[in-house]
């Protein structure tokens, strides 16, 4: 079976993006779909890499950013590459996570999205960017078990990272506890 590889295309200028790229097709294209300003593809066994830099070519006034990810190492990496003229640079590299979505619980916290957004913060601070002159840029993988938990309007989320992989992700909702103090009335009762 053939590799599905993921690309999120932009570019500086998104109304003359959307022009020039409203019938553009990429060669191993199994699936695209479009947004304003935005073009998503999985492509099969490969990136459109040699596409967009012809696209470059033929419109160097612009500016096109492409997100890579790759099947092959379960799109652990999302490579960010500038295109400019024709002339691509691997501008950075950021960790990305798999998961399992659990809809049910999504549909019922209506803060999900921000208490997962940061708990990857969490995570992704773990992973460290390398820039190095000899190897390029990777990722520093952390190799431990880690559990983190954050806030959020009155929810707590839950999660254990294990190198790519989120799991056990839990949701709390916080609720109100009243509690009672009892104050002396009088120091001393004579008696």
């Amino acid at each position: 079976m053939a590799n599905i590889d993921n690309t999120v295309l932009t570019s500086d200028n998104p109304e003359v993006f959307d022009e020039i790229t409203k019938d553009f097709k990429f060669q191993h294209a199994r699936d695209i779909h479009r947004e304003p300003g935005r073009l998503f593809a999985e492509t099969i066994s490969g990136v459109p890499h040699e596409e967009i830099r012809e696209l470059s070519k033929k419109n160097p006034e612009m500016t096109f950013i492409a997100k890579y990810s790759f099947e092959y190492d379960f799109w652990s990496e999302i490579n960010h590459v500038e295109y400019k003229a024709g002339v691509d640079k691997l501008v950075r590299i950021e960790p990305n996570y798999s998961f399992t979505e659990d809809t049910d619980i999504k549909n019922a916290v209506p803060c999900f999205d921000e208490l997962f957004k940061k708990l990857l913060s969490i995570f992704s601070r773990l992973d460290v960017c390398v820039d190095d002159p000899k190897k390029g840029k990777y990722i520093d993988w952390c190799d431990a078990e880690v559990s983190a938990a954050v806030e959020h309007e009155g929810y707590r989320m839950s999660a254990k990272k294990r190198f790519i992989e989120i799991d056990d992700i839990r949701v709390f909702k916080a609720r109100e506890v009243v509690t009672i103090e009892w104050d002396q009335v009088i120091d001393e009762i004579p008696f």
